[in-house]
């Protein structure tokens, strides 16, 4: 979203008396784990946070309050959704990540594959790319990091 004010704005617009708008956006702290530009997707040009007052990066909104000025909005629910997600494979704070090179591209893309009774051997490894400073996008797997707000427009 080049503008996430104007664009909520334009969708709510959209929703009828008594209808819902669900909205899902990647949190930033898990997706983007202090990392900016974004490391994951460099199609994110703004990141969102749940309740807090300060962001982690320079073009954070906290989706809460986005919601709480669109007009008649209720806010049914709002939740950060990190099933599946390794709080301790986030990359640390102030370290520089360092980008995949083939031979780790590859033996990253062979664990990820890893069937689930070997995820062991996954987590270990995801841990040993975070220690030498190659951030891990959980989300490719089965793990969420993302927030989902559901309002209802009252009639």
């Amino acid at each position: 979203m080049q503008d996430p004010i104007a664009a909520l704005s334009a969708w709510w617009a959209l929703v009828k008396p008594g209808g819902y708008m669900v909205i899902v956006v990647p949190d930033e702290e898990l997706y983007e784990q202090g990392i900016w530009p974004s490391f994951f997707n460099r199609e994110h040009i703004s990141t969102f946070r749940l309740n807090k007052a300060d962001g982690i990066t320079p073009v954070s909104y906290d989706i809460a309050e986005l919601c709480k000025v669109l007009p008649k909005a209720q806010v049914i629910s709002a939740k950060i959704q990190d099933a599946g997600f390794n709080r301790e494979l986030i990359f640390p704070s102030g370290q520089r990540p360092r980008r995949l090179r083939h031979p780790v591209k590859l033996a990253a893309s062979i664990v990820k594959r890893i069937a689930d009774f070997e995820a062991p051997i996954r987590v270990t490894f995801n841990k040993w790319l975070v220690r030498h400073g190659y951030p891990v996008d959980q989300t490719l797997g089965r793990a969420l990091a993302q927030i989902e707000v559901i309002l209802k427009k009252e009639r």
